[in-house]
């Protein structure tokens, strides 16, 4: 259930860095019984559907070692239904009122997914999140699951270059984050899908975001009904912080040309390190698509993981000349932070913001999973969250000078290239 998300993974990473948006679009964090946020964001006129997004900050990060693909294969038990309504009913239900249910698993997160049309989305959003919070995964099949899972292993041919990166800084074990592999899923009993389940999905470690024609009070008094995850005393929620080991120059042999390159950023800079991102996307892509054109698809985002902050260059090409790729980004960065963004620079910029959001506030699915994204991995309250995501960038040159010069040096890089001219 998850492969069509992963495909669309920089498209959803280039929203989240590109889309600060107006503060025309205005959003409201409400807190459901047991105190559970909820974000409420109305729908523009002229969308079509209301979008629900349940987030549950666990992802393959929180796997235990030698269980990799645990919380992956929760996500699709999930859908093996509750006590009350089977799968299968809900698979029916949901069609037939022309509604889209999915979930996606990050190394962080699980977001389960819902688009419907405005008229049917209330009920079918209570029946969904009845399901998600008390599913009967007793009776669910884990071994047709697995095999399923083991399928869509073998479509996945090109892991993240994003994960691949958390997997070198953070030490973890490259190509085992998220689906696992088959002995590390053979591994998982249902008694260990249990034990996550209940540790993991919490009242205290659990939001909502919904972009919806309907009232921010109907919707509450929707997921109050429906929501049936047990009340539990306030919690520290469990921290995901670690530190990164950097540098990092990984350089590989591939068929195609795929770089990454970036920087750690400083702590508590991260609405600095999206406007950095702003400029340097305008600038990356100028220079290594039009002036120069050695790469096919650039784009820089701001991307916080494990409690940590990088901002990121993701450029693809099948270009001979994409292996000066990582020099050809290292010059734009550093020459980005001794020259301040001219008037025609910021003019785009803001011009293409705009843009952009207008396009993202005509469909609310894509607009719920961004705010979705950036409450995942952003800690602490999600009005803050919210807030990043639908500001106007502020473009304060010389905050960004002062960040970028304190950001950009050899000790923070991080460098993932892939090539055929590596190896």
């Amino acid at each position: 259930m998850s492969l069509r998300h992963r495909r669309g993974i920089f498209l959803g990473l280039a929203l989240l860095a590109s889309v600060s948006a107006s503060a025309a679009q205005k959003h409201a964090v409400l807190a459901l019984d047991g105190d559970v946020p909820l974000v409420h964001v109305p729908a523009e006129p002229g969308s079509s559907i209301s979008s629900f997004r349940f987030i549950v900050r666990a992802g393959g990060f929180q796997d235990p070692p030698g269980k990799e693909g645990l919380a992956h294969l929760l996500e699709h038990l999930i859908f093996h239904g509750s006590y009350e309504m089977p799968g299968g009913e809900l698979w029916r239900t949901m069609r037939a009122r022309g509604a889209v249910v999915n979930a996606f698993t990050s190394t962080s997160a699980t977001v389960y997914t819902l688009d419907a049309p405005h008229d049917a989305f209330l009920p079918l959003m209570e029946q969904y999140t009845a399901l998600i919070t008390n599913p009967a995964l007793r009776l669910a099949q884990v071994e047709r699951e697995r095999d399923v899972v083991a399928v869509e292993q073998r479509e996945r041919n090109l892991v993240s270059l994003l994960e691949i990166m958390d997997a070198h800084v953070f030490q973890d074990r490259v190509g085992e984050l998220l689906i696992g592999t088959r002995d590390t899923r053979a591994t998982i009993t249902l008694e260990d899908i249990i034990a996550f389940y209940q540790r993991y999905y919490s009242s205290s470690n659990v939001s909502v975001v919904v972009v919806s024609r309907a009232s921010g009070d109907d919707v509450r008094a929707a997921l109050n009904r429906s929501f049936l995850l047990p009340p539990e005393p306030p919690r520290a929620p469990e921290t995901m912080d670690a530190e990164p080991l950097l540098p990092l120059d990984q350089k590989t042999r591939s068929w195609v040309t795929a770089t990454l390159f970036g920087y750690r950023m400083p702590d508590g800079e991260i609405e600095a390190c999206e406007d950095i991102a702003a400029l340097l996307d305008h600038r990356v892509h100028r220079r290594l698509v039009m002036e120069d054109p050695v790469a096919s698809f650039t784009h820089v985002l701001c991307r916080r993981t494990r409690g940590r902050t990088f901002l990121l260059a993701v450029a693809f090409t099948a270009n001979l000349l994409g292996s000066n790729i990582p020099v050809d980004a290292e010059e734009i960065f550093r020459h980005a932070a001794r020259k301040p963004p001219s008037e025609a620079e910021l003019r785009v910029i803001r011009a293409r913001n705009a843009s952009e959001l207008a396009a993202l506030r005509r469909h609310s699915d894509a607009l719920a999973t961004v705010l979705a994204l950036r409450v995942a991995e952003t800690p602490g309250p999600p009005d803050a969250a919210a807030s990043q995501v639908l500001r106007p960038p502020a473009l304060n040159w010389e905050r960004m000078r002062a960040v970028m010069q304190q950001a950009f040096q050899a000790q923070n890089r991080v460098v993932l290239h892939y090539s055929p001219f590596e190896g």
